[in-house]
């Protein structure tokens, strides 16, 4: 088995690659340990891009985003999330990787840590470690419901950075206002700065509360297009925050480090923006995808909570293995299906992530090769 390179790259990419070597020598793999969800992008996007970089616009533009589609961006989330947003609150970023690098570089303090709720998408831990940040992993359990407890407050450490994932990868779990609010006190008392990702909520069955529905304000909220709108290859997201100060922060260095984003792909969210039934159903889709594969893991006796929000499963591994790259690259190995090992979300190595991101046909097989694997082993 080959060693994983944990201080590059999450191990979830180091699987990524191993299943590429395995193409490469002719096998036909399943990928669920990523989230890209097998829907076409709507063509009229993809033609509203390509008829703007024709006009011509593919030049320098405004920092934090073009007017019209800040002010179309507030208008959706103003009604979504039920709060008021205006076009001011909102910065318009390359995806959320570059949102969450330039978030830590405006808001980190040497003399405290960043506080991480996990389990998490993983590239939280390992940018911080590549940015040389210290930081507490506080980790949620199966058994509490993958949400925070008051055991949150033992923590007696410095924080001046809390990051959430809500609704949450990997586990698609949804937290309720009481678990808000315990993120919310925790981050009064130390007075910090909430990043909070909330790429997924789109997708919660369940009522979601946002970060910028409360009287905090030292709070920036991620979100993208790459999900619901099935345009990951965009590198398309937004920040929103009430807090001036942080935005005019975020964007000295947004305009420092990445000028802006193409305009073109700007006028490709717009259009996105402009027909939410598309979003609709490329998410009943992937609910559909999400309870297709949890009955099939039920039946082979797979422990996991059901999906709340997002098309993840986080499920136990078998007690024979130890060690989710283990079982992960043996599945690879013998089976040629891919799931991401677990201690890439925060330490969990008695458990896999299993995205529900592709076809029926695709996870009907997965499951077929799940079950001769486990039957194996």
């Amino acid at each position: 088995m080959p060693e994983k390179k944990e201080d590059k790259i999450p191990p979830y990419y180091e699987v990524y690659r191993l299943a590429r070597q395995q193409e490469e020598k002719g096998y036909s793999v399943i990928h669920l340990e990523y989230g890209d969800p097998d829907i076409p992008t709507d063509p009229r996007i993809i033609d509203e891009m390509s008829l703007k970089a024709l006009e011509g616009y593919t030049h320098y533009s405004n920092p934090l985003g073009l007017d019209e589609l800040r002010e179309k961006i507030a208008e959706n989330m103003s009604l979504r999330l039920r709060t008021d947003i205006s076009r001011d609150n909102v910065i318009v970023t390359i995806g959320s990787k570059s949102a969450i690098y330039i978030s830590l570089r405006a808001f980190y303090q040497p003399r405290k840590s960043v506080l991480l709720i996990s389990p998490i998408w993983g590239l939280y831990h390992t940018l911080l470690k590549e940015m040389g940040i210290d930081y507490v992993n506080y980790k949620t359990r199966m058994e509490d419901g993958w949400s925070p407890t008051d055991d949150l407050f033992d923590i007696r450490r410095s924080v001046g950075i809390i990051m959430v994932n809500n609704p949450n990868n990997p586990t698609s779990k949804v937290w309720d206002n009481k678990s808000i609010k315990t993120i919310i006190d925790f981050a009064r008392e130390n007075n910090a700065v909430i990043i909070s990702d909330e790429v997924y909520h789109d997708f919660s069955r369940k009522k979601f509360y946002s970060m910028l529905s409360y009287d905090y304000d030292k709070v920036i909220c991620l979100y993208s297009f790459s999900k619901s709108y099935s345009m990951t290859g965009f590198r398309l997201g937004y920040i929103i925050s009430p807090n001036n100060e942080l935005l005019s922060k975020f964007a000295k260095l947004q305009q420092l480090y990445f000028t802006n984003v193409p305009v073109f792909i700007q006028y490709a969210g717009l259009k996105a923006l402009e027909m939410p039934w598309i979003a609709v159903e490329n998410i009943r889709i992937l609910w559909r995808n999400t309870d297709f594969m949890s009955r099939g893991l039920k039946k082979m006796g797979m422990s996991f909570l059901r999906p709340e929000g997002a098309f993840y499963i986080f499920m136990k591994i078998p007690e024979k293995y130890n060690n989710s790259y283990r079982f992960c690259y043996d599945l690879l190995v013998k089976e040629n299906l891919c799931f991401a090992p677990g201690e890439g979300f925060g330490g969990y190595d008695n458990f896999v992530r299993v995205s529900a991101s592709l076809n029926i046909e695709k996870l009907r097989l997965a499951l077929k090769r799940l079950e001769r694997f486990l039957g194996d082993s």
